[in-house]
Protein backbone atom coordinates (compact mmCIF):
# COMPACT_ATOMS: atom_id res chain seq x y z
CA UNK A 1 0.00 0.00 0.00
CA UNK A 2 1.27 3.60 -1.14
CA UNK A 3 0.73 6.66 -2.45
CA UNK A 4 2.83 8.86 -5.00
CA UNK A 5 2.20 12.04 -7.60
CA UNK A 6 2.22 11.56 -11.34
CA UNK A 7 2.68 15.17 -13.74
CA UNK A 8 2.14 15.08 -17.54
CA UNK A 9 4.32 17.86 -19.47
CA UNK A 10 1.33 20.03 -19.43
CA UNK A 11 1.86 20.33 -15.30
CA UNK A 12 -1.32 18.67 -13.90
CA UNK A 13 -0.47 15.99 -11.50
CA UNK A 14 -2.32 13.02 -10.88
CA UNK A 15 -2.17 11.50 -7.20
CA UNK A 16 -2.01 7.98 -7.60
CA UNK A 17 -3.29 5.44 -3.87
CA UNK A 18 -1.73 1.98 -4.68
CA UNK A 19 -3.52 -0.88 -2.37
CA UNK A 20 -3.38 -4.68 -2.73
CA UNK A 21 -6.07 -6.53 -4.38
CA UNK A 22 -6.38 -8.74 -1.30
CA UNK A 23 -6.92 -5.25 1.32
CA UNK A 24 -9.65 -3.96 -1.82
CA UNK A 25 -11.60 -7.50 -1.46
CA UNK A 26 -11.26 -7.14 2.55
CA UNK A 27 -12.26 -3.83 2.91
CA UNK A 28 -15.05 -3.59 0.19
CA UNK A 29 -18.31 -5.68 -1.11
CA UNK A 30 -17.62 -5.26 -4.55
CA UNK A 31 -15.24 -3.98 -6.99
CA UNK A 32 -16.78 -2.08 -10.44
CA UNK A 33 -14.74 -1.19 -13.02
CA UNK A 34 -15.30 1.68 -15.80
CA UNK A 35 -14.54 3.08 -18.82
CA UNK A 36 -14.59 5.86 -21.77
CA UNK A 37 -16.64 4.81 -24.28
CA UNK A 38 -14.50 7.47 -26.01
CA UNK A 39 -12.19 5.16 -27.04
CA UNK A 40 -14.10 2.60 -28.97
CA UNK A 41 -14.32 2.73 -32.14
CA UNK A 42 -17.82 2.59 -32.28
CA UNK A 43 -21.25 1.66 -29.79
CA UNK A 44 -24.60 0.72 -30.22
CA UNK A 45 -27.61 0.39 -27.54
CA UNK A 46 -30.21 -2.09 -27.08
CA UNK A 47 -33.02 -1.26 -24.47
CA UNK A 48 -35.77 -4.21 -23.87
CA UNK A 49 -37.11 -5.50 -20.75
CA UNK A 50 -37.89 -9.42 -20.19
CA UNK A 51 -42.11 -9.24 -20.32
CA UNK A 52 -42.50 -12.56 -17.72
CA UNK A 53 -45.77 -11.37 -16.46
CA UNK A 54 -48.89 -13.76 -17.57
CA UNK A 55 -46.86 -15.33 -20.14
CA UNK A 56 -46.82 -19.49 -21.33
CA UNK A 57 -43.73 -19.95 -21.59
CA UNK A 58 -41.50 -18.19 -19.04
CA UNK A 59 -38.23 -19.31 -20.05
CA UNK A 60 -39.09 -17.65 -23.81
CA UNK A 61 -39.79 -14.66 -21.72
CA UNK A 62 -37.51 -14.24 -19.70
CA UNK A 63 -34.21 -14.51 -23.25
CA UNK A 64 -33.53 -12.03 -25.98
CA UNK A 65 -32.51 -13.22 -28.84
CA UNK A 66 -30.44 -11.29 -30.55
CA UNK A 67 -29.49 -12.73 -34.06
CA UNK A 68 -26.14 -11.99 -35.74
CA UNK A 69 -25.88 -12.96 -39.60
CA UNK A 70 -22.34 -14.11 -40.17
CA UNK A 71 -21.43 -12.83 -44.05
CA UNK A 72 -17.89 -13.13 -45.75
CA UNK A 73 -16.94 -11.58 -49.03
CA UNK A 74 -15.12 -12.56 -52.06
CA UNK A 75 -12.83 -9.96 -52.27
CA UNK A 76 -11.52 -10.39 -48.92
CA UNK A 77 -7.54 -10.35 -48.10
CA UNK A 78 -5.82 -13.60 -48.07
CA UNK A 79 -5.67 -15.70 -45.46
CA UNK A 80 -1.82 -16.23 -45.07
CA UNK A 81 -0.89 -13.47 -42.78
CA UNK A 82 -3.87 -15.35 -40.54
CA UNK A 83 -0.98 -16.04 -37.96
CA UNK A 84 0.41 -12.77 -37.55
CA UNK A 85 0.97 -11.48 -34.19
CA UNK A 86 1.80 -7.92 -32.91
CA UNK A 87 4.00 -6.67 -30.27
CA UNK A 88 1.58 -7.79 -27.21
CA UNK A 89 1.21 -10.97 -28.60
CA UNK A 90 -2.15 -10.97 -29.81
CA UNK A 91 -3.49 -12.17 -33.27
CA UNK A 92 -3.23 -8.91 -35.62
CA UNK A 93 -5.61 -10.31 -37.71
CA UNK A 94 -8.73 -10.16 -35.08
CA UNK A 95 -10.45 -7.68 -33.11
CA UNK A 96 -12.66 -7.70 -30.51
CA UNK A 97 -16.21 -6.58 -29.84
CA UNK A 98 -17.24 -5.80 -26.40
CA UNK A 99 -20.91 -6.60 -25.48
CA UNK A 100 -22.30 -5.22 -22.47
CA UNK A 101 -25.41 -6.46 -20.33
CA UNK A 102 -26.61 -4.43 -17.50
CA UNK A 103 -29.53 -5.39 -15.40
CA UNK A 104 -31.96 -2.09 -14.49
CA UNK A 105 -32.62 -2.35 -10.43
CA UNK A 106 -35.71 -1.21 -9.32
CA UNK A 107 -34.81 -2.15 -5.31
CA UNK A 108 -31.12 -2.84 -4.54
CA UNK A 109 -32.15 -5.09 -1.56
CA UNK A 110 -33.27 -7.63 -4.61
CA UNK A 111 -30.73 -9.96 -3.99
CA UNK A 112 -32.43 -13.57 -6.10
CA UNK A 113 -32.35 -12.51 -9.58
CA UNK A 114 -30.10 -13.47 -11.92
CA UNK A 115 -28.19 -12.74 -15.49
CA UNK A 116 -26.16 -14.23 -17.95
CA UNK A 117 -25.13 -12.89 -21.70
CA UNK A 118 -23.48 -15.53 -24.31
CA UNK A 119 -22.07 -14.26 -27.47
CA UNK A 120 -20.59 -16.39 -29.90
CA UNK A 121 -19.90 -16.40 -33.71
CA UNK A 122 -23.01 -17.52 -35.75
CA UNK A 123 -21.11 -20.09 -37.96
CA UNK A 124 -21.54 -22.44 -35.52
CA UNK A 125 -25.21 -21.60 -34.20
CA UNK A 126 -27.30 -22.27 -37.37
CA UNK A 127 -30.26 -23.92 -35.27
CA UNK A 128 -32.27 -21.47 -33.50
CA UNK A 129 -33.42 -24.57 -30.86
CA UNK A 130 -29.40 -24.77 -30.61
CA UNK A 131 -29.46 -21.16 -29.77
CA UNK A 132 -32.35 -21.33 -27.66
CA UNK A 133 -30.19 -24.12 -25.67
CA UNK A 134 -27.63 -21.81 -23.92
CA UNK A 135 -30.58 -20.19 -22.33
CA UNK A 136 -30.67 -22.69 -18.97
CA UNK A 137 -29.38 -22.61 -15.99
CA UNK A 138 -27.35 -25.61 -16.71
CA UNK A 139 -25.98 -24.33 -20.30
CA UNK A 140 -22.94 -23.12 -20.97
CA UNK A 141 -23.48 -19.40 -19.64
CA UNK A 142 -22.81 -18.79 -16.27
CA UNK A 143 -26.16 -16.89 -14.29
CA UNK A 144 -24.69 -14.42 -12.01
CA UNK A 145 -26.59 -11.98 -9.54
CA UNK A 146 -23.85 -8.80 -10.25
CA UNK A 147 -25.95 -5.91 -12.27
CA UNK A 148 -23.37 -6.12 -15.37
CA UNK A 149 -22.21 -8.83 -17.05
CA UNK A 150 -19.34 -8.72 -20.34
CA UNK A 151 -19.03 -11.21 -22.87
CA UNK A 152 -16.51 -10.61 -25.80
CA UNK A 153 -16.69 -11.92 -29.74
CA UNK A 154 -13.48 -11.57 -31.52
CA UNK A 155 -13.86 -11.14 -35.63
CA UNK A 156 -11.45 -11.39 -38.23
CA UNK A 157 -10.08 -8.09 -39.79
CA UNK A 158 -9.85 -10.24 -43.18
CA UNK A 159 -13.76 -10.29 -43.24
CA UNK A 160 -15.55 -7.54 -44.88
CA UNK A 161 -18.37 -8.01 -42.39
CA UNK A 162 -18.93 -10.72 -39.65
CA UNK A 163 -21.60 -11.57 -37.05
CA UNK A 164 -22.69 -13.58 -33.99
CA UNK A 165 -25.47 -14.30 -32.31
CA UNK A 166 -26.56 -12.74 -28.56
CA UNK A 167 -28.66 -14.50 -25.48
CA UNK A 168 -29.37 -11.54 -23.15
CA UNK A 169 -31.17 -14.27 -20.28
CA UNK A 170 -33.06 -13.03 -16.98
CA UNK A 171 -33.97 -15.84 -14.04
CA UNK A 172 -36.20 -14.24 -11.33
CA UNK A 173 -39.32 -13.92 -9.84
CA UNK A 174 -39.81 -10.22 -10.37
CA UNK A 175 -41.84 -8.73 -13.61
CA UNK A 176 -40.62 -6.69 -16.76
CA UNK A 177 -37.15 -6.50 -15.68
CA UNK A 178 -35.38 -3.93 -17.55
CA UNK A 179 -32.05 -4.09 -19.33
CA UNK A 180 -29.82 -2.91 -21.68
CA UNK A 181 -27.00 -4.36 -24.41
CA UNK A 182 -24.09 -1.98 -25.36
CA UNK A 183 -21.91 -3.51 -27.99
CA UNK A 184 -18.07 -1.21 -28.34
CA UNK A 185 -16.47 -1.96 -31.36
CA UNK A 186 -12.51 -2.53 -29.89
CA UNK A 187 -10.85 -1.09 -33.46
CA UNK A 188 -11.10 1.97 -34.77
CA UNK A 189 -11.81 0.96 -38.25
CA UNK A 190 -15.05 -1.25 -37.31
CA UNK A 191 -18.36 -0.02 -36.70
CA UNK A 192 -21.02 -1.53 -35.40
CA UNK A 193 -24.74 -0.98 -36.31
CA UNK A 194 -28.19 -2.88 -35.44
CA UNK A 195 -29.63 -3.78 -39.19
CA UNK A 196 -33.08 -3.09 -39.13
CA UNK A 197 -33.71 -4.14 -42.64
CA UNK A 198 -34.07 -8.24 -42.22
CA UNK A 199 -37.72 -9.05 -40.86
CA UNK A 200 -36.91 -10.91 -37.62
CA UNK A 201 -37.89 -14.29 -37.46
CA UNK A 202 -39.41 -15.96 -34.70
CA UNK A 203 -35.85 -16.24 -32.56
CA UNK A 204 -34.41 -12.93 -34.01
CA UNK A 205 -35.31 -9.41 -32.67
CA UNK A 206 -32.20 -7.17 -33.97
CA UNK A 207 -29.84 -8.26 -35.73
CA UNK A 208 -26.14 -7.07 -35.05
CA UNK A 209 -23.61 -6.22 -38.45
CA UNK A 210 -19.82 -5.68 -38.07
CA UNK A 211 -19.26 -3.12 -40.70
CA UNK A 212 -15.44 -2.49 -41.33
CA UNK A 213 -15.27 1.37 -41.98
CA UNK A 214 -13.16 0.94 -45.30
CA UNK A 215 -15.85 -1.21 -46.91
CA UNK A 216 -18.75 1.23 -46.40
Amino acid sequence: MGSGTTCSSSGSCLRIFNIRLDDICAMFEGLYISWNPSLFGSCVTFHGSWQLENVEDLSQASTHHLRLDDQKTNDSAPHAHTNETNKNGRDSTETETWILLTCHLCDTRRTNEYITINAQDDTVLRDPEHVALKAHRNAQSNYTNSTHLLSRIKTSKLQTQSSGSILACYDGQFEQVGFTVTVYAYSSDVMVSWNMRDPPTRDMQKVLSFVPLDQK
